[in-house]
C-alpha cells in the first residue's frame, strides 16, 4: 500500500476555484477562493501553401475580466481584502506544417501576453491603514502541434 509522503501546498479544482494553504505559515489552514468573469476574443491569420508545405502566422488576442476577490480577518478583526484581475491573453504564432491529400499535419510556436493587475488592503484605519496595488505585464511562449482535416475544397 502506498503512502502520500508530502501532499502539493496548492492545487487546483477548477478554472474558477483555487484551494490552497500558505507553506510559509505553519498555523496556516486550507483555504479556497473563487474567481468569476469571461473571456471574449478572436483570431487572425494565414497559410500559405507551396507543394505539400503549409507556413502560416497567426495572432489572438482576448478581453478579459475574469477577477478573484478574497477577504478574511486580518489583524484583530479588520477586513484584509485582496483582488487580482487580468485585464487580457494575446499570442502571435508561426506554424509549419505538412498536407497529405487532405489532412494537415503542423507544428507551431510562439510568444504569450498577459497583464494582471493586483490591489491590497489591510481593512485597517487610521496609521495602521496600508493598501497596495500593480500592474503588471507577463510574457512567455508557446508551443503545439495538431492536425486539420478538410471537409469541403476552396
Amino acid at each position: 500500500m502506498e503512502r502520500l509522503l508530502y501532499r502539493c501546498p496548492w492545487r487546483r479544482r477548477a478554472w474558477s476555484k483555487w484551494t490552497g494553504i500558505d507553506p510559509t505559515d505553519p498555523l496556516a489552514v486550507w483555504s479556497s477562493v473563487n474567481s468569476s468573469g469571461g473571456i471574449v476574443g478572436g483570431q487572425i491569420g494565414g497559410n500559405y501553401q507551396i507543394s505539400n508545405f503549409v507556413v502560416g502566422l497567426e495572432g489572438t488576442g482576448a478581453w478579459s475580466s475574469v477577477t478573484l476577490n478574497s477577504g478574511g480577518p486580518f489583524g484583530g478583526g479588520a477586513g484584509f481584502t485582496l483582488t487580482l484581475k487580468n485585464d487580457y491573453i494575446a499570442t502571435v504564432a508561426g506554424r509549419f506544417g505538412v498536407a497529405f491529400d487532405r489532412v494537415l499535419l503542423y507544428a507551431k510556436g510562439g510568444a504569450a501576453f498577459t497583464r494582471d493587475r493586483y490591489s491590497a488592503n489591510n481593512g485597517l484605519a487610521g496609521a495602521l491603514a496600508g493598501s497596495a496595488s500593480g500592474s503588471f505585464n507577463r510574457t512567455g511562449w508557446l508551443a503545439g502541434g495538431g492536425v486539420e482535416g478538410m471537409f469541403m475544397p476552396n
